[in-house]
């Protein structure tokens, strides 16, 4: 039985070793690099300055325009490098009017996208190329914003912008340093390479079995290492491994390494496998009927642009959007510049502190109706599940509702935007520990230790790493040493004389030498394993 445990784990990490050393080193740099993302103040910060909004048109005439009775699921004023215009969302799909005319805009072409992205990234000389998907722009957060123009840049960081062409806005920018240390980070970590990526149910099988089996492949070599490990009766020269350092080094460390960070490294692979929700796992008991009359109540009704007036700016210069919401069957508007954002009611008054909490609790009591608020108040620090990750911050104050119902769901709500932050059940508790403590290690206190933490991860990424080495060179070796097929064409017709002597004294030297490598065979998998 031992004996085929060995196998099952030798040639599991045959397969998976470099897969499994390839999930260390760029979990090591996602610790420190981000996927490409454009971040708010920098989407901002390449648009116009938006005119007084007295010289445009009603949100209801530019909706006019396009002569569509769906109601869009969001509005936006922008200026963009042709002048302002307001950007409609419908499901997946942009439309934008020109705010002047009332004219519906068409996708943009190549001229447009080189200058705005020319706006955006303070650079003259770059080339558009048109395009639908491509490895920075394969994630589904993107399919809204479908088709793109690639502006390159002939920048010594190699800029590349991404302008969607329906709408007209940048939505990405990467340069050359981030894309190559993306390659070896998220790319490779996620398996993120786009012609699997764009296959996402053979993506997603892929992913969990490779670390699924990954995992079992660990744990069954923890448990051969324990059995190989000996505490009391020890091994020649007091050794607790059967492996001598002066002789079988990489097996050594293989071994007692295993034993120390094998924990660690099936607690990564688990959780990674798990952040896939397989087999249902993790996917939660949460009705899509009440998830939608919890979005209804949210909103208390559909965005009606003919019902909204356009507010005047607020006095401060540099506006750069404006941004029409419904909270609780009332319509607000946010103005947002690089620096800061506003809420505006209906009429476009500035609430500069955002919602009261008399509104908040009027929303809170029409999320289920069918249950009670167990606790209700404003969160000025994160808590176990509201709370910044490390490439991204969370909006503080905000006000946490919980219920009372069987999964304790609790809303948080961000007053500043009239927005709901987050939304916490039991699956996303599951999830929290399961995954974000497990794989990222952000649970207290290790989360507020910043460097510390950091540095234990790296140390124990290193030892994993060293430990999957070990196993891949032993791999590789086995693989070289594998017996070859034979030249040898079967036995000489009987009573065939051979060179050097008689019939019978070359059978028995050719036994005795077949029985000696057959054992230095034997010898040399009890080593390796």
């Amino acid at each position: 039985m031992l004996r085929w445990l060995h196998l099952i784990h030798r040639w599991l990490g045959i397969a998976l070793g470099l897969l499994v050393l390839a999930w260390l080193v760029s979990g090591l740099v996602m610790l420190f690099v981000a996927r490409p993302k454009l971040q708010e103040d920098e989407r901002l910060q390449g648009l116009h300055e938006l005119p007084a909004t007295q010289g445009l048109l009603s949100p209801g005439q530019a909706w006019a325009g396009l002569g569509l009775s769906e109601p869009p699921k969001a509005l936006r004023l922008q200026n963009q490098a042709l002048g302002p215009v307001y950007l409609f969302q419908l499901g997946q799909q942009w439309r934008a009017v020109d705010a002047r005319s009332g004219l519906p805009r068409g996708p943009v072409g190549a001229e447009f996208a080189l200058a705005q992205a020319r706006e955006h990234a303070g650079l003259r000389q770059g080339r558009a190329q048109a395009l639908s998907l491509d490895q920075w722009t394969v994630y589904g957060s993107f399919n809204a914003q479908r088709p793109f123009y690639r502006v390159e840049f002939d920048d010594a960081a190699g800029l590349e912008i991404y302008v969607a062409q329906a709408s007209g806005e940048v939505v990405l920018d990467t340069d050359g340093a981030e894309r190559a240390l993306n390659w070896v980070g998220s790319v490779l970590h996620w398996l993120y390479f786009t012609p699997l990526r764009q296959q996402g149910a053979l993506w997603g099988q892929v992913v969990v079995w490779s670390s699924g089996v990954a995992a079992a492949m660990v744990l069954l070599g923890m448990v051969l290492g324990v059995q190989r490990l000996r505490l009391r009766r020890r091994y020649a020269g007091g050794r607790i491994t059967p492996y001598r350092a002066q002789t079988h080094a990489w097996q050594r460390w293989h071994h007692l390494g295993g034993l120390a960070a094998g924990i660690v490294l099936l607690v990564w692979l688990l959780s990674g496998w798990l952040s896939m929700r397989p087999f249902g796992l993790l996917d939660g008991k949460s009705d899509p009927a009440g998830l939608k009359a919890e979005q209804q109540a949210f909103s208390g009704g559909p965005l009606e642009p003919a019902r909204l007036n356009l507010p005047s700016l607020p006095s401060e210069a540099g506006w750069k959007e404006l941004e029409a919401l419904r909270f609780d069957g009332r319509d607000y508007w946010l103005a947002r510049s690089p620096q800061r954002v506003l809420l505006l009611d209906a009429g476009g008054q500035v609430l500069p502190l955002g919602l009261g909490e008399a509104e908040l609790l009027s929303l809170a009591s029409k999320l289920k109706p069918a249950h009670r608020i167990a606790s209700a108040g404003w969160l000025h620090e994160p808590d176990l599940h509201y709370y910044p990750h490390r490439h991204s911050s969370r909006a503080l104050p905000v006000y946490r509702v919980i219920f009372d119902d069987a999964q304790h769901t609790a809303f948080y709500i961000d007053p500043q935007r009239a927005r709901l932050a987050q939304r916490v059940d039991e699956s996303s508790r599951n999830y929290r520990w399961l995954f974000n403590a497990a794989h990222r290690w952000d649970f207290p206190p290790l989360s507020a230790l910043g460097l510390p933490r950091d540095a234990l991860v790296i140390v124990l990424t290193l030892l994993c790493s060293g430990v999957a080495s070990a196993g891949v060179v032993l791999g590789w070796r086995r693989l070289k040493s594998s017996p070859r097929p034979s030249a040898y064409a079967g036995p000489p017709p009987e009573g065939a004389a051979m060179p050097g002597g008689s019939t019978a004294r070359h059978i028995a030297s050719a036994g005795r030498l077949g029985a000696a490598r057959r054992s230095a065979r034997n010898q040399g998998d009890h080593q390796h394993e």
